[in-house]
């Protein structure tokens, strides 16, 4: 019978939950950057739309 190792089924939910905690911030915190740099990027190329 082939075992399953995940977290919650082998009863270390605050493994778990700190690991998802994390994923939820790295993803925040990737878009956040991505926001910037999409800002700035529009800013430099559709300069000629404020004209």
């Amino acid at each position: 019978m082939k075992q399953r190792w995940i977290m919650d089924d082998a009863g270390q939910t605050g493994s778990a939950a700190a690991m998802a905690v994390m994923i939820l911030v790295t993803a925040a915190l990737a878009k956040i950057i991505h926001l910037i740099i999409a800002s700035f990027i529009n800013k430099r190329t559709q300069a000629w739309r404020q004209k």
